[in-house]
């Protein structure tokens, strides 16, 4: 009798021990089911990624395709924002690179490279009356050289000044502001071929407008302001991201 009491009892302690190990799995595969199907989602996510949703106001994909507007837009350039500090004169080397650049790609006339040549010689001499500004944002590097008269055989009240922004990634140049005696051009070419040397043709939504002296071109895929003047004494090119920026535009 007493033998039949203790298996019964034995059975009813294995059986209690049987249903709290159930119990204790349950519990713990309850614990491990989100992390597997979180792990699982989040691998489903990685293969197949989402694309990224169009933002008004933003370049569009084929746009940030495009290097130069993809570094511009990281770096957040904008004229007035260069940053010019005290002159790195390891940098003129690249300026002069980048006005023979513009030069070969049909962008500047060769007589006006000549033209400003005795601009960047008295700035590399550090000659008296030649001073120069450098800075660096992002990827973007950029010279301002000013030569006043007497530096490098300059005669006459008129100041020789060179500046240039470009991306030290494709060597493009986003800006450009040249003064002195320069040879004549034409504004139209001039901002064409601009356009293309920076790859920004692929795109075919630009609209140019004639301006006094020259003329500007917008871009709404790529959010973007391209300016080129051209006068007797100077010349201008400004590629201006309006990317957040109020464009005047309705």
């Amino acid at each position: 009798m007493r033998a039949i009491i203790f298996l019964q009892h034995f059975r009813g302690k294995a059986a209690a021990g049987i249903l709290t190990a159930g119990v204790v799995l349950l519990c713990g595969a309850s614990l491990l089911l989100p992390g597997v199907l979180g792990a699982r989602q989040e691998a489903a996510l990685t293969e197949s990624p989402l694309p990224r949703p169009a933002v008004a106001g933003l370049p569009d994909e084929q746009a940030r395709a495009i290097p130069i507007l993809y570094d511009l837009y990281r770096a957040r350039l904008q004229p007035g924002n260069f940053g010019w500090q005290e002159g790195d004169a390891s940098l003129l080397p690249q300026l002069e690179q980048c006005l023979a650049h513009l030069a070969e790609a049909g962008v500047l006339p060769r007589e006006m490279t000549e033209s400003v040549q005795p601009v960047l010689d008295a700035a590399a001499a550090g000659e008296e009356g030649a001073s120069f500004l450098t800075q660096q944002t992002g990827s973007f590097a950029g010279v301002q050289i000013t030569a006043g008269a007497g530096t490098s055989g300059r005669s006459g009240p008129d100041c020789g000044f060179v500046s240039a922004v470009w991306d030290t990634a494709t060597g493009g140049v986003v800006s450009l502001n040249l003064s002195g005696q320069l040879p004549q051009a034409d504004p139209a070419a001039m901002l064409d071929a601009w356009r293309q040397d920076l790859g920004l043709d692929a795109l075919d939504d630009w609209q140019d407008e004639a301006m006094e002296n020259g003329l500007t071109s917008w871009s709404d895929k790529a959010q973007v302001y391209l300016y080129c003047a051209v006068e007797e004494t100077g010349l201008r090119l400004t590629m201006t991201n309006l990317s957040g920026m109020d464009k005047g535009k309705s």
